[in-house]
């Protein structure tokens, strides 16, 4: 785990309605074990959708799998078929 998502843990740690948006697996377990809910980039867009601040999400996810951000087949069809997007 980096520095920076050490500091993330913390400080959600000192906030008891807080939750953390984390994707790197470590820092989720850490955050998990320490009672911390947590969610994940692709999380976020899942709500966001649902909630109707985005039209679509698939067209992000296009955009997120050409940077460095590693995202399975398998999850990225969970999540499309979480927003009605499949």
């Amino acid at each position: 785990m980096d520095p920076g998502e050490a500091t993330s843990i913390a400080l959600a740690s000192e906030y008891e309605d807080s939750l953390l948006i984390i994707d790197e697996i470590k820092g989720r377990q850490a955050a998990k074990e320490m009672g911390i809910p947590v969610t994940g980039s692709l999380g976020v867009l899942i709500t966001a959708k649902n909630k109707g601040h985005l039209q679509a999400v698939k067209p992000i996810i296009n955009k997120i799998q050409k940077t460095n951000f590693r995202i399975t087949k398998e999850l990225i069809e969970r999540v499309l078929d979480k927003v009605n997007e499949s």
